[in-house]
């Protein structure tokens, strides 16, 4: 059985061996790390074994080996105890390792001395892996003999992970490596390798050919792209402004020249800066790429007819496509039956994969301070060039507000900052605006006056477009390209308030977060219909025409299950939505002269009552329709579906000789009208405790006059109030 699965810890002692599990999927490719998923019960021999940092090894191939690096146990819905367990090829051991040198590490040679030269300088036996370095050696990793493979170049690296490097020297020479499992020798073995031209141009191997007319493969997807091509790039070398070292490679005129700036400040030389050039160049290259299923016919078998890394001709009639391309990934299934999904060409990049190079860049030091690639990515950032969409900007806002000077990093949306004018606008005034707020220096805009000069975070912040007022609504019109209000004393305002920035989230320097929008969904990871937290204004509507709006609208703050926020809509319309919480009116004349405001969204809080509301399914979601299930007033009413629910209290007395006694109401709420008896019981003279049946009470306005039969030391009345 293919798949067998050997566990070993970091000792190289055997653990165990796997070969009952529900799946196995194990990705490996020529010039970059793969990685593998198990999934197995927890009650399957050894799966104890599998744990963070250990090494599996399948079929007792060490090119089949990986590090595991996460594990993670979850019920399945068959009532099944399942591990999962996560994991990289072994190369992901150099992304332990930093390229630290106290100038750039260059090297010159063939692609493979090169990439061996960074792996032992860091991680086995080089200058920064010994000595007083050693502390960064990995025992147990170690390099097979150099052969000097590989077209010849030059390479600097500084602070740089050691995998990135690998994979960077790997794509640009178009060579493969790999980090091997060695049992017998107790090591990790880092070595690279250069596949073999099986394409049907050459006469040395029997060609291997992909086709669907052969059908040895199906599923499959080509990529042909141009999106990130460049063949012309200008090199910029050391030095400012007109003085900085400028050349040019590549070789393109007319239409199909396509044109890069390429940061080389840390060159030492022209040459160096020409192969720098060459090297960045080359990453904007066309992506060409298939992705398919491999079909076992027993004409091409995997790793005996063609391995990871070789060359061969792939045609598709169909689309008119004949490609000589490399094998570049390989993803091996063993589910039950065994499945090979095969990569030929170019890896599509990912939105994280564009991240952690941007990330790189970033996080390493940079040999000039002006003219480096940091200045030039913020100084095109912040011109929005590199975003190629006018709705989508950003910003480095460094003005002094309110008197505190402020420094901070924006991302905009469907808004920009007028630099000229120190203020943001609008870009289309009809719709809402958006912009994260990133603080290096300041408060939180509106605290100025606080005192408190370090109280930086991360907001985000949202402004009214016209459609977010109704016809008729002030606001609409005063709702312009500048986002803020010129306020009474003369200055200009642009946070928190009705026609400028406000917020929706925030982070703040003390760990502090505030949600500033009408709250927030919970999805119950699939469980429906969606939950909110949620706090408001009902804008549902009316079914009656033009009702008053302080006939029925109010404000709201609780839970909303299969409703949305505003109590206007449900997530599934044929089934009920619920609200529980507060809700009180709307206090319409907050207005400093007393005046209607038919506009506000100011709570009546001395009015507030505790409800649960249904709206039933498959009906409008106008207030006329939704439902009472409990209401509780402030002064203590109290209704279930619209029935009133009696208050009740047990007043005990004491009878006279004459056995009567005065029973007086709790308070002044209580009357002779809304108060009535329940039941009573009374103490008798052996201490024996009975019901009293056969009373005799006379109501009055301050309570009630009670005669009980003889026998009784004490006298219990449960009373009941009907609100």
């Amino acid at each position: 059985m293919p798949g067998i699965i050997r566990v070993y810890d970091t000792a190289f002692t055997w653990l165990g061996e796997i070969d009952s599990y529900e799946s196995l999927q194990f990705t490996r490719r020529y010039n970059a790390v793969g990685e593998f998923e198990l999934h197995i019960a927890i009650n399957k021999q050894y799966a104890s074994e599998l744990q963070k940092d250990r090494f599996i090894m399948v079929d007792n191939d060490g090119t089949r080996s990986g590090l595991i690096q996460s594990r993670e146990s979850f019920l399945s819905d068959k009532g099944i105890e399942t591990v999962v367990v996560r994991g990289k090829t072994l190369g992901c051991i150099l992304d332990r390792r930093l390229t630290i040198t106290g100038s750039y590490d260059r090297v010159r040679g063939p692609a493979e001395t090169v990439m061996k030269h960074y792996v032992n300088n860091h991680l086995v036996n080089g200058t920064y892996a010994s000595g007083t370095y050693s502390n960064r050696k990995i025992p147990f990793f170690s390099i097979a003999a150099d052969q000097g493979h590989g077209k010849e170049i030059s390479w600097q690296s500084r602070y740089e992970s050691v995998l990135v490097v690998t994979n960077n020297i790997a794509t640009f020479c178009d060579m493969g490596w790999h980090a091997k499992l060695d049992i017998q020798q107790k090591r990790v073995v880092f070595d690279t390798y250069e596949g073999r031209n099986l394409t049907d141009k050459q006469g040395v191997y029997p060609p291997v050919i992909f086709s669907t007319e052969f059908d040895n493969v199906n599923a499959l997807n080509f990529v042909d792209s141009d999106g990130q091509y460049k063949n012309v790039g200008y090199a910029s070398g050391k030095g400012e402004e007109e003085d900085q070292v400028l050349l040019s490679v590549g070789d393109a005129s007319g239409f199909e020249r396509r044109e890069v700036f390429i940061d080389g400040a840390s060159a030492g030389d022209t040459t160096e800066l020409t192969k720098i050039g060459e090297q960045k160049l080359a990453e904007y290259k066309r992506l060409q790429t298939f992705e398919g299923v491999a079909v076992d016919t027993g004409s091409f078998v995997f790793e005996k007819d063609w391995f990871l890394g070789d060359s061969v001709t792939l045609k598709d009639a169909k689309w008119g496509v004949t490609m000589v391309t490399r094998i570049t990934e390989v993803r091996e299934f063993y589910e039950g039956d065994y499945r090979l999904e095969v990569r030929w060409g170019d890896e599509i990049p990912t939105i994280t994969s564009v991240v952690q190079k941007i990330q790189e860049e970033i996080k390493r030091p940079q040999e000039s301070t002006e003219s480096g690639r940091i200045n030039a990515i913020v100084d095109r950032l912040d011109s929005g060039v590199l975003l190629r969409n006018n709705y989508f900007n950003t910003a480095v806002v460094d003005i002094v507000r309110n008197g505190v000077k402020v420094t901070e990093f924006w991302l905009l949306i469907n808004a920009r900052y007028d630099h000229a004018t120190n203020r943001f606008k609008r870009i289309n005034v009809n719709n809402f605006s958006f912009g994260w707020q990133f603080q290096a220096d300041g408060t939180y805009p509106g605290e100025e006056g606080s005192g408190d000069y370090i109280n930086q975070g991360i907001n985000l912040w949202k402004a009214n477009g016209k459609k977010a007022y109704g016809e008729g609504d002030p606001a609409r019109d005063q709702t312009g390209e500048d986002i803020g209000a010129l306020q009474p004393d003369g200055t200009w305002r642009e946070f928190g308030i009705m026609l400028g920035w406000n917020n929706h989230f925030m982070n703040d320097s003390y760990g502090g977060m505030t949600i500033g929008g009408a709250g927030f969904e919970i999805d119950g990871s699939g469980t429906s219909p969606f939950n909110r937290i949620s706090l408001g204004k009902f804008s549902g509507g009316s079914a009656v025409p033009n009702r008053p709006v302080q006939d029925y609208v109010f404000t709201y703050n609780g839970i909303c299950w299969n409703t949305q926020h505003g109590l206007w809509n449900k997530d599934i319309d044929n089934i009920s939505g619920f609200f529980f919480g507060l809700k009180a009116p709307v206090n319409f004349y907050d207005t400093s002269d007393g005046s209607f405001n038919p506009w506000s969204n100011r709570a009546d809080m001395d009015k507030a009552e505790f409800v649960v509301m249904k709206l039933p399914g498959s009906k409008p979601h106008h207030i006329e329709n939704w439902e009472y299930l409990i209401r509780i007033t402030s002064d203590g009413k109290a209704k279930i579906h619209n029935y009133d629910v009696p208050l009740s209290r047990a007043i005990t007395v004491i009878p006279n000789k004459n056995n009567a006694a005065d029973v007086f109401y709790p308070d002044s709420t209580w009357n002779k009208d809304n108060s009535y008896i329940i039941s009573m019981k009374g103490v008798t003279t052996n201490g024996a405790i009975k019901p009293i049946t056969n009373y005799d009470a006379t109501f009055f306005d301050y309570g009630l006059f009670l005669g009980v039969p003889s026998g009784f030391t004490k006298v219990t009345v449960l009373l009941t109030r009907i609100l």
